[in-house]
């Protein structure tokens, strides 16, 4: 890990910074200090060495030196407390901050204040003893007094459980979220400490500090194997990052300020001096890779380069990032995710790692190393490996190694103070390398040729070991390279790929560029945050590898990231001054001249003829190619020179120099297609060329060719619907040319493709198209001439075209001719012909009775009334239309009296069978009463049933619930109705001379047979049972109009003749009104409330309840 300072704030009026905080979650930054100072600031671009604000805002309520600040997260909110006692909390509103709270307990100084991880709760100490807990409204929880105990520090647990208070005689108290003490932590005794400087709690770690620099890292409050650590100087504050893995202590040591940044595991990991007079607070950034210092009037910002493991191979970037896990919002778990990211096609791969050490590449191949218990966890395939032992009498570890085809160098630790040369590839010890005053070395790297080494300590400190300094015959010899400037903040180099003594390297965020050749030159930084990833024809190329990270890790990011954005590429000076010198002084002659004067850099006659092209100056490009030996930039010149068009030139220009869109842009502006359609051919990028070759140009070449195959392949890359229609009726694809009816647009194609259709019997899709181009008229008549006579008259109704009616007459003589008597009348409805629907019912309905289906004959009269109920809400008038179908239709219906009742009351006939077979339904379940009740209701029906289908069911249901004088009625009524039937039937006959005298004297020996036994049946149940027996003696109830006392099984009363509703549910009488009745909302018939509670639907009309 490498740290360094990169931006520095200054607060007015040199006010002392004496404490700090960074809101991880909105990135505000909270500082306080001496006379009341409080301020809020937020950076435009945290990234950059920006010192522009968005936020900038000063807080102006504490009097006194403000002590100690900290954030709520969750709730967006800022806890500041001064050396009064005053503590506020603010709240951020319109882009201001504003005082929310105020606590004004002034007896002591507050010395700790920690909110909980969900925000919900805030524990404050006070010197004198005092402890406060309060709720993120405000509210106060609980509140103690420790007599006789001075408090200095507070910390939560992860959990909100648990509360750690530390006092100034360094005993930590632990009490539980209620505040109740539990007990006092135990932990090591510590000598010479004074004071307890921090307590800090986060994930699985907890770390206790004090003055004299000693840390104390526990997994918990009950670990009695807590490690110590040495800080080796006075601490003064100390602080996790988000995640819990690194903790930053900072602190003084004689008369310096240092940073050093440890893992979880206690190990330091970096060591930063701090400039300033004391340093009194820090903070950490939400990703971990910046801190902001508070140091005397300053904010110091430190950029933090961690060791991450990437590599930069030839077509694409791999690199380990960790992931923490943490659904239960209390334990981070630390994994590693391996990415490879191409860069040409910008795809990502990933995958879990486990046990990860190291990884390293070389071209395009990369190497993983991990500790892996069996094979089945490896990331690659494992090939041959060999083991060379290192003979090191000091045991010393290894720090670093490189290797080239030459040599392998391998670095130890500082007790050895020696760097070892290998030949290879037998690895054979030649030379041993000092190391005296290189605190063990961190990294090394051999050029190209194997003469210099460049290596960096853990300090960073950079040097260069010249191999060939001293003899160039003896390569065992050598000498270290001074250097004219130090450079001391060096955490990453590479040497160039096609040079010996070129080397850059990267100190703080400045890349820098050393040129080796006879002497040493640095040349100018160049400001970057970028990693090196290559150094090749004197340019670099960086990536924004902690940026990357972020956005990928970032949940904000919904945007499809695409690698190249993060990468760099960046000129040296050397290429800088040639461009200048082409470009802006329009001197081609001194650019000569600077690449004469540097002739170790060949690459500059080439960059020096590339620059010439662009600007087609093709003479000095032709003998910068001479001298650069370019043979197939010779060729290229020689074929440009056949060109006569400069745009052209410039396209193949722009090829050449594999700036492929910038020539393809040229050649279509060029109109030139087919040069940009082999260009992206010979390129390989057949994304590119599927793209042109799905323009509208090649589409239309082949349809005037007539090769509609073709032309239905480059139509369809391009949507050109239209002209896909006429494609697809020539290659007699209608599959297809249906499908387009919802995708064209234009009228006349889309009639012309209803033409079409409708030619090809596709009824249903050429009037999609008719009606889609607002043909209505168009569209009726193709149904008609399709026969399709539902749909014609459907559209006919809703379009309202002028030859409904003619329509309508066919249909339904098409559909009668068919016997599709049911259809006839859903057509007649939906044309709102209701009194000719009514006429076909009757006609279904007389034809239904011949086979005597109760069932069917209800559900016809049933949609009568439906009908008439609907009729009726439309038109306003509930009975003009079926007068008029009644005036219409006597034809039809065979019985006039028939005729009138249904206009009076047009749900009758439906009531009439509903009722006839709710009877038998309650004979079949024995309930006897029911049904008889319900059959006395079947006497006000004879207009529908026949008096034999009445009495005969009443004669039964009276019998079966043993009511002799109903059932004697009963018989009564049919043996006289035998009697009538016979005078009329006579009667008619004789007045018609219908039939014959054989057919009479049939009839008339059939209806006294049945008559017989009629009376015999009566005089066998009578002869038992007197019609005047009461055996049963049923509960009266009072009639509802004369009170009179009658029988609850009646339906009508005696006295006052009133008839009562009969129950659709039950066909019980509705004689007393209890208040609980329900009517059905369409048919408006009753039911009791009792009988009705376990129907989903109206028993009659069938209508949702």
């Amino acid at each position: 890990m490498f740290v360094h300072l990169n931006k520095k704030i200054s607060i007015p009026n040199c006010s002392q910074v004496r404490c700090i905080a960074w809101s991880w979650q909105h990135e505000f930054i909270a500082c306080g200090g001496e006379a009341g100072m409080l301020k809020v600031i937020k950076l435009e671009n945290v990234n950059q060495a920006s010192k522009n604000f968005q936020v900038n805002q000063t807080l102006e309520s504490h009097k006194a030196n403000v002590e100690s600040v900290c954030w709520n997260e969750k709730f967006q909110k800022l806890t500041s407390s001064d050396a009064n006692g005053t503590i506020i909390v603010w709240m951020f509103y319109k882009g201001m901050w504003y005082e929310e709270m105020v606590n004004n307990r002034q007896k002591s100084l507050v010395t700790g204040m920690a909110w909980t991880r969900d925000g919900n709760k805030i524990c404050i100490v006070y010197e004198d003893g005092a402890i406060i807990t309060g709720s993120v409204d405000g509210s106060r929880l609980w509140g103690k007094e420790l007599k006789n105990t001075s408090l200095n520090q507070v910390e939560w647990s992860p959990d909100g459980k648990i509360i750690l208070i530390g006092t100034k005689d360094m005993e930590i108290h632990i009490f539980d979220h209620g505040g109740d003490l539990l007990r006092k932590m135990s932990f090591k005794p510590v000598a010479k400490a004074e004071k307890l400087i921090a307590i800090k709690w986060c994930s699985h770690s907890l770390i206790i500090a004090f003055d004299n620099g000693l840390i104390q890292l526990m997994r918990n409050e009950s670990d009695d194997d807590a490690r110590m650590i040495d800080c080796e100087m006075r601490i003064t504050s100390i602080e996790w990052n988000c995640t819990g893995d690194l903790f930053v202590v900072t602190g003084n040591g004689g008369s310096r300020n240092f940073l050093k940044i440890f893992n979880r595991q206690g190990e330091l990991l970096t060591v930063t001096k701090v400039p300033g007079n004391e340093i009194h607070d820090c903070s950490w950034e939400k990703n971990s890779r910046k801190l902001v210092l508070a140091v005397d009037s300053f904010m110091y910002f430190a950029n933090l380069k961690c060791q991450t493991s990437w590599c930069f191979l030839s077509n694409a970037i791999s690199f380990v990032r960790d992931v923490f896990d943490d659904d239960d919002d209390e334990i981070f778990e630390k994994k590693k995710y391996l990415t490879f990211w191409e860069l040409k096609t910008n795809k990502r791969y990933e995958r879990l790692v486990k046990n990860f050490v190291q990884m390293a590449s070389c071209h395009h191949y990369c190497l993983i190393t991990q500790n892996i218990a069996n094979d089945s966890d490896a990331v690659g395939v494992r090939s041959a490996s060999l083991i060379i032992e290192i003979d090191d009498q000091n045991h010393d570890r290894i720090t670093c190694v490189t290797a080239s085809e030459k040599f392998l160098i391998v670095g130890f630790a500082e007790h050895s103070a020696t760097i070892n040369q290998y030949m290879l590839p037998n690895v054979t010890l030649i030379n041993k390398i000092s190391i005296d005053g290189i605190v063990n070395p961190l990294r090394m790297a051999l050029n190209r040729n194997s003469t210099k080494l460049a290596l960096t300590d853990r300090n960073g400190k950079f040097y260069l070991y010249d191999f060939e300094a001293n003899n160039e015959q003896t390569w065992a010899d050598g000498n270290w390279i001074e250097m004219t400037g130090k450079l001391n903040d060096v955490w990453d180099f590479r040497w160039s790929t096609d040079h010996n003594d070129l080397l850059v390297l990267m100190e703080k965020n400045k890349l820098i560029v050393i040129n080796l050749h006879k002497a040493v030159k640095i040349l100018d930084p160049i400001i970057t945050d970028g990693y090196l990833c290559s150094f090749q024809r004197l340019s670099m190329q960086t990536l924004l590898l902690d940026q990357l990270i972020a956005d990928i890790g970032n949940e904000r990011t919904n945007r499809q990231l695409d690698i190249n954005d993060y990468m760099e590429n960046v000129a040296c000076q050397y290429v800088n001054d040639i461009r200048d010198f082409i470009n802006e002084k329009n001197s081609v002659t001194d650019a000569i001249n600077y690449a004469i004067r540097m002739p170790e850099l060949t690459e500059l006659w080439h960059i020096l003829g590339e620059e010439c092209l662009k600007n087609l100056d093709i003479e000095t490009a032709y003998l910068t190619m001479i001298k650069t030996r370019d043979y197939k930039g010779l060729q290229f010149i020689k074929r440009l020179n056949r060109l006569k068009d400069s745009n052209l030139k410039q396209a193949e220009v722009c090829a050449y120099q594999n700036q492929l869109e910038q020539a393809e842009s040229t050649y279509l502006e060029s109109d030139r297609p087919d040069l940009a359609l082999y260009l992206n051919k010979l390129s390989g990028n057949f994304e590119r060329v599927r793209t042109l070759l799905e323009s509208k140009n090649l589409a239309e070449y082949h349809a005037d060719n007539h090769d509609w195959q073709e032309a239905i392949r480059y139509y369809e890359k391009v949507n050109a619907y239209d002209r896909l229609a006429e494609c697809y009726m020539f290659e007699e694809k209608y599959d297809a040319l249906v499908t387009l009816v919802d995708k064209v647009d234009d009228e006349k194609v889309l009639v012309e493709m209803a033409m079409f259709l409708e030619s090809l019997s596709f009824c249903k899709d050429s009037v999609r198209a008719y009606i889609k181009a607002g043909q209505f008229e168009m569209a009726t008549n193709a149904c008609v001439k399709l026969s399709e006579w539902k749909m014609a008259t459907e559209l006919a109704d809703q379009y309202r075209t002028k030859n409904i009616d003619i329509l309508l007459e066919k249909y339904v003589g098409h559909l009668e001719a068919d016997h599709k008597y049911v259809e006839m009348i859903q057509v007649y409805r939906k044309a709102n012909k209701i009194e000719k629907a009514v006429a076909i019912i009757m006609k279904l309905i007389d034809e239904t009775k011949k086979e005597q289906d109760a069932s069917l004959l209800k559900k016809l009269y049933l949609l009568i009334g439906i009908i008439h109920e609907k009729n009726s809400v439309n038109s306003g008038n509930k009975h003009e239309t079926l007068d008029e179908l009644l005036s219409e239709r006597n034809e039809i219906l065979a019985n006039e009296h028939q005729s009138m009742v249904i206009v009076t009351d047009p749900w009758k006939g439906a009531e009439a069978y509903h009722f006839y077979m709710l009877t038998q339904r309650n004979l079949y379940r024995r309930r006897y009463q029911q049904a008889m009740n319900c059959a006395l209701h079947l006497q006000d029906y004879e207009e529908y049933l026949t008096v034999e289908q009445i009495y005969s069911l009443l004669a039964l249901a009276a019998y079966a619930n043993k009511c002799y004088d109903i059932c004697s009625k009963a018989f009564i009524k049919l043996e006289s109705i035998e009697n009538e039937q016979s005078t009329w039937n006579s009667w008619i006959n004789d007045l018609f001379n219908v039939g014959d005298g054989q057919t009479r004297m049939d009839e008339e020996k059939r209806r006294t047979t049945r008559r017989k036994r009629y009376e015999q049946m009566a005089i066998k149940i009578f002869q038992k049972h007197s019609p005047d027996d009461e055996i049963r003696h049923d509960n009266n109830v009072a009639c509802k109009f004369c009170r009179q006392s009658i029988p609850e099984y009646s339906a009508i009363c005696p006295k006052c003749q009133t008839r009562f509703h009969a129950c659709v549910a039950s066909g019980k009488s509705i004689i007393v009104d209890k208040g609980k009745n329900w009517t059905c909302k369409r048919c408006r018939h009753h039911a009791i409330e009792e009988e009705i509670v376990s129907f989903k639907n109206c028993p009659l009309c069938h209508v949702k309840i």
